[in-house]
């Protein structure tokens, strides 16, 4: 069987796997449903099993894996219907977060947003579903950071991850044109600017339909 990784090369051995791994299944090498061999993945890496089964417990923290019993352990997959739950679930928690963020933020973090979002142009040159998500998702993360609730960024984190995964394949395999999945995020920075809860609530249901009009239709 050919290898779908190669053998780490670093000294932690198990946060390596755990990245290696999370970008696998951002990047669709590992699809929805896929079953993860310990065994398999250790030779891949030419790690013990107990590096890979360390691994495998942080993906399942962050719900990117599940663990089915007598069957062993899976790359999530999500129905419709999860993913409209997670989606209700998350962006009422993101409304809380940003408002709160806002309140936090100085003129240094609303650059640093600037910077990230610069990660969409190189998506869009790249035409990468990978770098777009992987940009969206750390947008995200940086303005939860910001509310200073690890409660809420934590939980944020959970529901989050696997939705931002899962949806990241979805679009690949259906080969969406990137230019209509990315939405402009510089709105969100501005409503965020203005402290205003109002304006921060309301850009954040815009942003929630425009990105994913397609669940929340249904």
């Amino acid at each position: 069987m050919t290898s779908l990784f190669q053998p780490l090369k670093t000294l932690s051995r198990s946060q390596s796997v755990f990245n290696t791994i999370k970008d696998a299944i951002f990047s669709g090498k590992l699809q929805p449903g896929t079953t993860i061999t310990e065994l398999q993945l250790a030779n891949d890496f030419d790690v013990s099993q107990s590096t890979i089964r360390e691994a495998l417990l942080q993906l399942e923290r962050i719900g990117l894996v599940i663990k089915i019993p007598h069957k062993g352990t899976m790359v999530t997959e999500l129905s419709d219907d999860e993913i409209k739950q997670r989606l209700i679930v998350r962006y009422h928690l993101e409304e809380l977060a940003c408002t709160q963020a806002a309140q936090n933020m100085q003129e240094q973090h609303f650059k640093e947003l600037y910077e990230i979002i610069k990660g969409f142009t190189e998506a869009m040159q790249h035409q990468s579903f990978f770098i777009l998500n992987k940009t969206d998702l750390l947008f995200h993360r940086y303005i939860w950071k910001q509310s200073q609730n690890e409660v809420l960024y934590r939980s944020l984190d959970q529901i989050s991850v696997p939705l931002f995964a899962f949806v990241a394949v979805q679009r690949s395999l259906e080969s969406q044109n990137l230019s209509k999945v990315i939405v402009p995020h510089e709105n969100i920075i501005h409503a965020l600017e203005t402290r205003d809860n109002k304006i921060i609530i309301e850009t954040i249901r815009q942003d929630a339909q425009k990105s994913y009009n397609k669940y929340f239709s249904r």
